[in-house]
């Protein structure tokens, strides 16, 4: 039987673990750890348990229930956020502006007014995949 050299074994591992990384999922989205620390920094100055801004509120006790399959105001016809299907889902309407498309009422979420609150596309790309992954109260 032939011995492996040590270079063949580096290659076979490198290989290995590039399939492995390739054909893994990216890490899963935690609503606690990554979604509600957003709201919480930038929606919760209007959308709060005093004010109820557009019927919502997003502070960390009532959020999560108030948008995973909660009926939108802007268009009742819509949930706040559907598992898994963000473009169902009027948050994510409201947050890329193109909710008037769909009968919704109101400016883009932050408004464009306040450039303070405005959302990254890193943030925007998070609550994507967190309804992408089924928009989990984790």
């Amino acid at each position: 039987m032939a011995k492996m050299t040590f270079g063949v074994a580096c290659a076979i591992v490198a290989a290995f673990i590039a399939a492995e990384s390739a054909n893994s999922e990216k890490p899963v989205i935690s609503f606690s750890r990554d979604v509600q620390p957003i709201f919480s920094a930038r929606c919760t100055m209007c959308h709060h348990e005093a004010d109820y801004m557009g019927g919502l509120s997003l502070s960390p006790t009532l959020s999560y229930d108030q948008l995973v399959n909660a009926p939108s105001v802007g268009a009742p016809k819509f949930s706040r956020v559907t598992a898994k299907k963000p473009e169902a889902s009027y948050l994510m309407m409201k947050l890329d502006g193109t909710h008037a498309k769909v009968g919704g009422k109101g400016w883009p979420m932050p408004p464009p007014t306040n450039p303070f609150i405005r959302l990254s596309s890193a943030d925007r790309e998070t609550i994507r995949r967190w309804i992408v992954q089924g928009a989990r109260k984790n």
